[in-house]
């Protein structure tokens, strides 16, 4: 998100060589922008931050969402969470951090994986 404001999350499921993540914006990533991707990660892995999960209430689930335009986000909040609460990561880690310690090479493709 630091890197990229506007790109929309997808998912990012656990995979047996690392992690998946989708990407959607504008124009297609670049070998340059996967460089700088696998830069910051390297970055914020040295940093060993604090994968921190926590349940909040589905409407603040939205709203979050909202406000930082994840369409995705907000569809999935809508169709799969149940109430009272919906597992988020907390804004500052809003971003490829928690998952920094593995990488998998992306597809240059308008939805990229990581």
């Amino acid at each position: 998100m630091e890197l990229f404001p506007d790109v929309k999350l997808g998912i990012g499921p656990p995979i047996d060589t690392g992690f998946f993540y989708e990407f959607l914006r504008e124009e297609p990533f670049t070998q340059e922008d996967l460089a700088k991707i696998e830069k910051k990660m390297h970055e914020l892995a040295a940093q060993d931050l604090p994968n921190e999960r926590k349940l909040i209430p589905k409407p603040e689930a939205l709203d979050l969402y909202k406000k930082s335009n994840q369409i995705f986000k907000c569809e999935l909040v809508e169709e799969k969470a149940t109430e009272p609460m919906f597992p988020s990561t907390p804004r500052e880690n809003l971003s490829i951090s928690a998952a920094a310690r593995t990488f998998l090479p992306p597809s240059a493709s308008r939805r990229s994986s990581l």
